[in-house]
């Protein structure tokens, strides 16, 4: 374990004051804890050791203590303020003058922390690697059971394996981040590659241009359906070997999230189903149609359109499409509404906004270009290249490969639904 992973945990609480060269780049081999006026004897190279600085009442003590430590190559010293109230300059002149590298500890963590933190990271200790294991995963209990959600979940992660990360759904919107945030372009490429891959291993996502590479984890509902993936950056497939525990309670945890997402979106579809069942039938009353759809929000004296859009790919969800759908129809004084039928989105538009609408006219105020939008906003990795199409033309035009986008309008009546009943 290096140094600078230390130092971007958060939970150890440690904070630079002298720092030798290359000192982020040391090699922390092993932790030792002492307030032996000269510990040397018990030192070995590359040693973390803390102290709280009992020695220091005596003349010369911070020369000799350092002095000690620098003759066996130790990785840095911590010094606990606990007891000493504040640093003195003695300590920082020594650890200068013989370029070792001082830390100090805030008060509300203690020895053992660290100590247990470098002794789990030692790759070599199959103990080490359980045990911290066992003590991540007893963390995210506490954090499922606080009911914290994911971007807790991903910020202890990262804290404890110094690893920047990220969620996606299944419908390619970025959930949750600890650490830099992926550009949405970045989000919209590795949703598409991971996409389709329900592999219980680690999915290796090759770099990008000048980037690095990713490692990414299915997340799978109680049913088997891929609800998410689990992003980190960098080629970290060593987890699924080193500490399979962890990743199995993470991608658990996560999967609490992204299923009641997934289940609450169902829940609307079904409702917009139902509706667009009881627009199709005949045998239902003008006045039952009318009071569904406002139920639904929609005004039944105003224009309305439905209609199906379709990606000619069996992998790419149809609730994805739907979400494109609504993004690309968005226009003022509209009302949109959708829902999956047999695997193809399925939208009503209803409002004076859109009047005079046709298949081929492009929406007021939007772009064609499926990347448009606010970059900052986490929706707009909803619109993935896998599925982008020349929406000016609306008409099954290849959007990548092989895939086609298809829109096509079911029905339009400007006038009330007991017209639009028999104009389908």
């Amino acid at each position: 374990m290096k140094l600078e992973e230390m130092l971007r945990q958060e939970r150890l609480g440690l904070s630079v004051v002298v720092a030798a060269p290359d000192a982020l780049h040391r090699d922390v081999t092993g932790a030792y804890i002492t307030d032996l006026p000269d510990p040397s004897r018990f030192l070995s190279v590359g040693d973390m050791v803390l102290t709280s600085g009992m020695w220091h009442n005596r003349p010369d003590a911070a020369d000799t203590f350092v002095a000690a430590l620098a003759r066996q190559r130790v990785a840095a010293l911590i010094v606990g303020l606990v007891h000493l109230g504040h640093l003195s300059d003695d300590i920082i002149d020594a650890c200068r003058r013989y370029g070792l590298t001082l830390l100090t500890i805030s008060d509300q963590v203690s020895f053992k922390e660290v100590a247990e933190t470098v002794t789990a990271a030692q790759a070599g200790t199959a103990d080490g690697l359980a045990a911290k294991g066992i003590r991540f995963n007893s963390r995210l209990a506490e954090i499922v059971a606080r009911g914290e959600g994911a971007e807790a979940v991903l910020r202890d992660f990262r804290m404890e394996f110094a690893i920047d990360c990220w969620l996606v759904d299944e419908i390619g919107t970025l959930v949750a981040v600890a650490g830099d945030v992926p550009s949405t372009e970045d989000v919209g490429r590795v949703w598409n590659l991971v996409l389709g891959n329900d592999s219980a291993g680690p999915i290796p996502v090759p770099a990008m241009g000048a980037g690095a590479p990713r490692t990414a984890w299915s997340v799978t509902a109680s049913s088997q359906q891929v609800v998410g993936y689990f992003i980190c950056e960098g080629d970290h497939r060593r987890l699924s070997r080193d500490t399979p525990i962890v990743i199995d309670g993470v991608r658990g945890a996560l999967r609490l999230d992204l299923e009641f997402s997934s289940r609450w979106r169902g829940a609307n579809h079904s409702h917009v189903s139902e509706l667009v069942r009881v627009l199709a039938e005949d045998s239902v009353s003008p006045g039952e149609i009318s009071a569904r759809m406002r139920l639904e929000g929609l005004d039944p004296k105003d224009p309305t359109v439905a209609v199906i859009a379709e990606v000619a790919d069996r992998v790419f969800p149809p609730a994805a499409v739907l979400e494109m759908s609504y993004r690309l129809f968005a226009r003022e004084n509209t009302h949109i509404i959708g829902c999956v039928i047999d695997n193809r989105a399925v939208l009503l538009l209803n409002g004076p906004g859109i009047d005079g609408f046709s298949p081929t006219s492009t929406p007021r105020g939007r772009s064609s270009s499926p990347s448009s939008g606010d970059a900052s906003s986490a929706s707009a990795s909803r619109m993935p290249a896998r599925a982008s199409a020349d929406y000016r033309r609306r008409s099954s035009v290849p959007p990548s490969g092989s895939e086609t986008c298809r829109m096509r309008v079911l029905s339009r009546s400007p006038r009330p639904v007991k017209s639009a009943r028999t104009a389908r």
